[in-house]
């Protein structure tokens, strides 16, 4: 079954709920857009948080490894 969508002013797209419940879409999803020879292929990708380390965080690591260091086991 073609399910029919429209583009927005903005360029927002809605996939029906059908659409997204057989993808396995869930809402927050992050999709990767590709165009290719027979259209627009959408496929879910992961996405992590990273946390870029400042020089005092970094520090935090060191005193760390440096207390781990020191332990002395029986």
């Amino acid at each position: 079954m073609t399910n029919l969508i429209q583009i927005t002013p903005r360029g927002t797209v809605t996939l029906p709920k059908a659409v997204r419940k057989q993808a396995g879409f869930q809402p927050g999803d992050q999709l990767a857009a590709e165009i290719t020879p027979d259209g627009i292929l959408l496929r879910p990708v992961a996405a992590f948080p990273i946390e870029l380390y400042t020089d005092e965080r970094l520090e935090e690591f060191r005193k760390a490894e440096q207390e781990i260091a020191d332990c002395r086991f029986p």
